[in-house]
């Protein structure tokens, strides 16, 4: 099984939850960075919600999924695969989340308060990875990044790439810098130890999790496929685009960016092998 045959390691049919953490016995071990709870946070994700929690399966265990304002299925989804793998815990937000600032959100509807919120069904002292459903992971990439941690203050910081696909033709966004493969620390691998979501204001109000300089932050691999824009609340928002091969040829021998990207990862048949699954289960 190659790493973009992963993604296919769990049937939908099978309750089987099996996957890399077998082959170390460390991972049986609930204090270990190698069984770390998936913190998953979800409002209305249904086009790629399923794909990527059962993409997860391979490299974690157990997690909680909060969910909030669903109103497309996605609660759903969440409720029956929780219930095929109990190791992962539902809970529904009983408040309305708002980012607007006018006027400002009361303290139970601010997503600060959510995330804590979730975050708080974490046992203190144990490790626990961000998990954005509009991505989709390599399990076998994912599961060899937990064996980076080395120390309680490590946190793995997980890169991503934001794809687009348009007349079957996959693009990579660009930004005002025109980078193209983002690292900012907003998604990671870290250990639940006096961790605090806080407001953060820029053009609408939302959370940052603050990390201090007592935590070494640690870059690796591109190890998922981010497809933000294909929620309908984002539908046609991206920026500038490039074509997936003119990207690719721009990553000459020289370039840093060979060390943290697996150019298999960036295969454009196996990118629309994924896209056209979440029209498919869309479609029913």
């Amino acid at each position: 099984m190659n790493s973009n045959d992963i993604y296919y390691y769990h049937h939908k049919s099978s309750n089987t939850h099996k996957g890399y953490f077998e082959l170390d016995q460390r991972s049986k071990n609930t204090k270990s960075p190698l069984n770390p709870w998936a913190f998953i946070r979800v409002c209305n994700e249904k086009n790629t919600l399923e794909e990527s929690l059962y993409s997860i399966l391979p490299a974690i265990q157990r997690g909680v999924i909060g969910y909030n304002d669903c109103t497309d299925g996605s609660e759903e989804i969440i409720i029956n695969f929780c219930k095929k793998f109990p190791t992962f815990q539902a809970y529904k937000y009983p408040y309305q989340i708002s980012t607007s600032m006018n006027p400002p959100p009361k303290h139970n509807n601010k997503l600060s308060t959510y995330y804590n919120w979730v975050k708080s069904y974490i046992p203190k002292g144990e490790w626990m990875i961000k998990i954005d459903c509009d991505h989709i992971y390599d399990g076998k990439k994912l599961f060899n990044m937990f064996y980076l941690i080395k120390h309680d203050n490590d946190v793995v910081s997980i890169p991503r790439i934001n794809f687009v696909i348009k007349d079957d033709i996959v693009f990579v966004e660009t930004y005002n810098t025109n980078i193209i493969f983002r690292d900012v620390v907003d998604h990671w691998l870290i250990k639940n130890d006096n961790l605090i979501f806080e407001d953060f204001v820029g053009n609408k109000l939302i959370e940052i999790l603050r990390l201090n300089k007592h935590h070494n932050i640690i870059r690796t691999e591109l190890n998922n496929y981010h497809f933000p824009y294909i929620k309908n609340q984002r539908k046609n928002q991206y920026g500038n685009l490039i074509r997936l091969d003119d990207f690719i040829n721009s990553i000459d021998i020289n370039n840093t960016l060979l060390n943290r990207i697996d150019i298999s990862m960036l295969n454009q048949d196996f990118i629309l092998k994924i896209y056209y699954k979440f029209l498919k289960d869309d479609n029913g």
